[in-house]
């Protein structure tokens, strides 16, 4: 499994990093919120009759979830720092969903509703950071994210007053990676406590899946969603 592999790279460099800290290394565990704005461009193809409809939608919403972290701290020297960290994004999933009306004319329509769901599962972080004053750093995330990914798909054919022809549905799922970039700073209080603000865009890979009825053959979708989102996150943490 992926986690396997990126802890196993986290400890191996913790181990490789102790022996250049100037000061003691410590754990710290943080909590906080997070505010995630996702948008996520679709491209896709349906089946509609002979001819097939290609459509393009922009979907996007903004949630507040929380946020939990661990992570482990080196000084490596006296204005220099570096964080590695764990954590996720606690709450529900984000629901993208568009309706789009395929073709109106001579009393029918035929329509489209599509709905999708990703949900970010944890990410490691590594935080180059610099010392501005004794309780005050700024620093710079490059980050790893693992996510899921569902959709559903729901074709309506040659409807007239209520009644369809044709009826049918599509659902997908799949896991993605995403890659962050952010900037943050983090005050000290009380030597121990602290609080941190940051900001990071994540870029997730495509996600694409194509399914057709096989009892009908003009019946048939597909789908492209490429979702990407912007993180706000303040925590309070606690170094021991």
């Amino acid at each position: 499994m992926q986690w396997k592999k990126y802890g196993a790279f986290l400890l191996a460099l913790a181990t490789s990093l102790a022996a250049f800290a100037d000061d003691k290394p410590s754990f710290y565990m943080a909590a906080g919120i997070a505010s995630d704005a996702t948008t996520a461009g679709n491209a896709g193809l349906v089946g509609l009759d002979s001819l097939p409809s290609t459509l393009k939608t922009d979907s996007g919403q903004t949630e507040f979830r929380g946020t939990i972290a661990v992570g482990y701290l080196y000084p490596l020297g006296s204005k220099y720092l570096l964080m590695m960290e764990a954590g996720r994004d606690v709450g529900s999933s984000t629901r993208l969903s568009t309706a789009a009306l395929l073709i109106a004319q001579n009393g029918y329509f035929s329509e489209i509703g599509r709905e999708w769901r990703s949900k970010r599962n944890w990410f490691v972080a590594l935080k180059p950071a610099f010392r501005m004053s004794d309780t005050t750093l700024a620093y710079l995330s490059l980050s790893h994210h693992q996510a899921s990914v569902s959709e559903r798909s729901d074709l309506w054919l040659d409807c007239n007053n209520g009644t369809c022809n044709t009826i049918t549905s599509f659902s997908g799922s799949g896991s993605l990676s995403g890659t962050g970039i952010g900037l943050g700073m983090q005050t000290t209080f009380e030597k121990v406590g602290f609080l941190k603000i940051e900001v990071e865009s994540i870029r997730f890979d495509r996600f694409s899946a194509a399914q057709r009825d096989p009892a009908v053959f003009t019946a048939f979708s597909s789908e492209s969603l490429h979702p990407k989102s912007t993180v706000g996150r303040v925590m309070v943490g606690y170094r021991f």
